[in-house]
């Protein structure tokens, strides 16, 4: 068994396609194919169901394909770990976030970062909470930013900022007109929400369960910005971080409200495996992000 044909067996199980993977391989079809054969007859198991039109990993090839991107971790593992003794600053980092932190904070520190470690090959990802905990278990990512506390005893947490949710409606709306914003007030109001699986939807149900707020399932956006779009298009009221609201285009068409007491708010937490042997890089990074998070106010 190689290394090559395992690689081949997680590039066919991520595309599902032999062609596709092939090229993400750097390999002609036939290598590919080949190598796929040999690693099956080898094992002496069918890794994957075929047909004209799709690829499929069979129950024993999902057993190997863990067990395939195990040993591959494991061995870039190796060579990151060389790397960063030669240089503790230097090689590639991965950087991942949730949905509703990553696309507005990224373009605000990314600048920064390369300035103060321009030897770091940067990858950045977006993940939502659940998923963004497994890559960070797996080694997918080394460092992630999360607006949730996880468990001390695999992951350790450094808080980078807080900031309120704010209430947003469409401009005009009833709300706006009342100057002293109560919990009464939003009986009544219709609030859309993220899709199962998104933190923020969970902690804005926790809202709308202590105010006394209906929440919708008459539509649930995949992302703050469908979010958005649907309030200003008058189909309801939902509750936005600061970060989101940050920019002046990102309020065209809306009015805001402070929520009353007491306002809800999220913490934004730098997150990273226990184990993890970047420490130096860990501390930089941080100082970096802290420093930039005092410079925005934020």
């Amino acid at each position: 068994m190689k290394l090559r044909e395992l690689e081949y067996l997680l590039a066919v199980a991520e595309t599902g396609h032999f062609g596709q993977a092939a090229e993400k391989c750097f390999v002609s079809q036939p290598t590919l194919s080949a190598g796929i054969k040999k690693l099956e007859q080898e094992l002496e198991i069918v890794l994957f169901e075929r047909d004209n039109r799709s690829v499929t990993l069979t129950p024993a090839g999902v057993d190997v394909r863990s067990m395939a991107k195990s040993i591959m971790h494991k061995v870039d593992e190796i060579n990151d770990y060389a790397n960063y003794h030669k240089d503790p600053f230097a090689g590639q980092f991965k950087m991942a976030a949730i949905p509703t932190i990553a696309p507005y904070f990224f373009p605000l520190v990314m600048e920064n970062l390369k300035q103060e470690l321009p030897k770091l090959e940067w990858r950045l990802y977006e993940y939502q909470t659940e998923n963004l905990l497994q890559a960070l278990r797996d080694g997918d990512t080394d460092i992630g930013l999360l607006a949730t506390r996880e468990s001390h005893k695999h992951f350790v947490q450094v808080p980078l900022f807080s900031e309120d949710f704010v209430l947003v409606m469409a401009k005009g709306h009833a709300l706006k007109g009342k100057r002293n914003l109560r919990s009464a007030d939003l009986e009544h109001a219709k609030m859309l929400l993220l899709s199962e699986g998104h933190c923020l939807r969970d902690q804005a149900l926790d809202v709308c369960t202590s105010k006394g707020i209906a929440a919708s399932d008459d539509y649930k956006a995949t992302s703050l910005e469908t979010l958005r779009q649907m309030v200003v298009a008058g189909a309801g009221v939902t509750l936005l971080p600061q970060l989101a609201l940050r920019e002046a285009h990102q309020r065209t068409g809306l009015d805001l409200r402070i929520m009353p007491k007491p306002k809800p708010r999220r913490t934004v937490y730098l997150t990273w495996r226990r184990n993890f042997y970047r420490l130096p890089l860990i501390g930089k990074i941080t100082e970096c992000l802290q420093q930039r998070v005092e410079d925005l106010k934020l």
